[in-house]
């Protein structure tokens, strides 16, 4: 508008004309402004008239001469979105910083594993659950209750054992039932369970395995007003692959909605990146070939410049993944400031860690991107790359995001175990496979994200097809309820 009328302004200007306020504003209100401003030059030109002040009757009386219909347009309501009023409510719970460190010794790896097992002794103390130490099972003549970690299982003739350890002792577990052995399909080398059982020539045998799980008559937190996060993930920006059309699409769709869900995206206030948002440089042998941004730097330029066209009465917060610049193990710091500075200097912008854990209008969000999937959706019963939601469900019933050590998953053996999930999420997010699932597991939502990059040869080895351009909406009054909208 402001473009208009500066141009029709300058038009009269350079005939020696000056336009009467009025006559301004009745002339930019019509359908064609600049084409019935030429033709009124024309009209005072063709008639020789001397004029110095365009008013409103004079200008009405050209278009009156130039037979102009006069049709205004009606301005548009102007859109007031209904976040924008919304004042932002986010507390951190829990997020790993980049002061965290640790030599890597013997003794930092007894420190992990030890608050590991009181940590989740702690979480079935809290669910009612008391258990007696390794070493007085032993002499124990009635049944025994014991907690501890596993650290080897093994299968022969139909009969599962495994070895359960404590601070102070280790005892070879036998189970023999086919319920118990179903229920050991969701128990991971490393993971904490108890056991239920009698002691027989120094072994324990299992009359039940209790998870430490989420309690059964959990509520879901809930949101007092009805406002939207929107969840993406993984969109590898800075790779030849990056859908970057697609991804446009989606921001012009937050930015601007559309006819049939105007109301919808009027109530986002939140904006979730759950990782990877660039391809890095470095992550795997040859990926230079695949890059069409070979600096990291610029990649999280690129990044900095579409994150702008988010609104910013959004509130945006972003995690690292894999591919990001932070620590190459879990758990990972934010990404790292000195590759990112643009990001950092937007206000709206929480740069966090993975995992992290944040309330979001009293909606509990566990948001990680995911890498122990690699090792879970292998280990874990009826788990794949196309259902990933089983591992999510795996992991809630362990109530730890990476319970195995020494595999696919790169572990930083801290004092504290900070992948152990203390607090159990009303939403719980996770990236990095590029294939969206969702389901809900004794009242929390899981969510695993699309990707915005296209299939990788990669990807077509192995046989796993991403879901691509789909963006993930969860009303936070009603955290059980998502929605979807794909821009493919």
């Amino acid at each position: 508008m402001q473009g208009r009328i500066e141009k029709i302004t300058e038009r009269f200007i350079m005939e020696g004309i000056c336009l009467a306020p009025e006559a301004l504003d009745f002339l930019i209100k019509l359908e064609e402004p600049l084409e019935v401003a030429e033709k009124i030059i024309a009209n005072i030109k063709k008639n020789n008239d001397s004029l110095v002040v365009l008013t409103l009757d004079i200008l009405k009386k050209y278009l009156y001469l130039t037979n102009t219909t006069i049709t205004q347009v009606t301005p548009k309501k102007l859109r007031r979105p209904y976040a924008k009023e919304v004042s932002p409510n986010i507390k951190v719970r829990k997020c790993v910083t980049n002061n965290v460190a640790c030599r890597s010794s013997v003794d930092d790896f007894i420190k992990y594993f030890r608050s590991r097992l009181q940590k989740i002794r702690q979480i079935y103390i809290r669910n009612g659950i008391q258990a007696i130490r390794i070493s007085d099972a032993y002499t124990a003549q009635a049944e025994v209750r014991i907690i501890g970690i596993i650290t080897d299982i093994k299968e022969w003739r139909n009969v599962i054992t495994f070895e359960l350890e404590d601070e102070e002792a280790s005892i070879r577990v036998i189970v023999t039932s086919e319920d118990l052995k179903m229920r050991m399909q969701y128990v991971t080398l490393d993971s904490v369970v108890c056991v239920v059982g009698r002691i027989w020539n120094g072994k324990l045998y299992a009359a039940d395995i209790v998870l430490p799980d989420t309690p059964l008559d959990r509520k879901c937190n809930r949101s007092a007003e009805e406002i939207y996060a929107l969840i993406v993930s993984d969109t590898h920006i800075g790779s030849k692959l990056f859908l970057e059309n697609f991804f446009k699409k989606m921001l012009d769709w937050i930015k601007n909605g559309d006819d049939n869900h105007r109301e919808l995206v009027d109530r986002v206030k939140y904006v979730i990146f759950a990782g990877d948002l660039v391809d890095g440089v470095g992550v795997y042998p040859e990926q230079e070939k695949e890059l069409q941004i070979k600096d990291i730097y610029m990649q999280y330029k690129k990044a900095s410049q579409l994150i702008d066209e988010i609104p910013d009465w959004m509130e945006i917060i972003m995690i690292p993944g894999n591919h990001d610049a932070t620590r190459p193990c879990l758990p990972a710091p934010p990404i790292f400031k000195d590759y990112a500075e643009q990001l950092y200097e937007k206000s709206n912008i929480y740069m966090l860690g993975d995992p992290v854990l944040v309330s979001i209008h009293d909606v509990l969000f566990l948001i990680s991107h995911g890498r122990s999937l690699d090792d879970l959706l292998t280990t874990l019963p009826n788990a794949t790359f196309s259902n990933p939601t089983r591992a999510l469900k795996g992991i809630l019933k362990m109530r730890h995001l990476a319970p195995i050590y020494g595999q696919k998953t790169p572990i930083l053996p801290l004092k504290e175990d900070l992948l152990v999930i203390d607090d159990v999420p009303d939403v719980f997010v996770t990236g990095h496979v590029h294939v969206f699932d969702y389901a809900v597991y004794r009242n929390t939502s899981l969510i695993s994200c699309s990707a915005w990059q296209d299939i990788s040869s990669y990807q077509k080895m192995i046989g796993i097809i991403p879901t691509i351009g789909k963006a993930i909406l969860i009303d936070l009054s009603n955290p059980l309820r998502i929605f979807t909208k794909n821009f493919m």
